[in-house]
């Protein structure tokens, strides 16, 4: 391995500050975001949406039962936070959606935000 040429070494010193700035500027966006719905009823997604593995299903059948009661019983309005969210699988995110468009049919009336991945 050989040294960098001080103009190198300048060029990956501005890339890693574009980079860090960046980086910076995502998870500031996501805290202002998530600092904006402090009232609402805020709900964390599971990391992967997933019907096959017992464990996904689990957490992902936790998570629509918790949308579910805020909306329809509860009528609170919802902020759903993605920012976890890793792994989206078609069988689990459509049943994801068609649950959310069922709630919002049984509550036209409640807010429903989210904060995406």
């Amino acid at each position: 391995m050989h040294r960098l040429t001080s103009r190198q070494r300048a060029f990956q010193i501005r890339k890693n500050r574009r980079i860090t700035r960046r980086k910076f500027k995502i998870r500031r966006k996501i805290q202002i975001q998530k600092r904006r719905f402090v009232t609402w009823h805020r709900i964390e997604a599971p990391a992967i949406f997933d019907l096959y593995e017992a464990k996904h299903r689990d957490r992902l059948l936790r998570f629509l039962e918790q949308l579910r009661v805020s909306i329809v019983v509860e009528r609170k309005p919802v902020c759903l936070d993605f920012t976890g969210v890793e792994k989206l699988i078609a069988d689990a995110t459509l049943l994801f959606l068609a649950e959310l468009k069922r709630t919002i049919k049984l509550a036209p009336e409640i807010k429903i935000r989210c904060i995406p991945p």
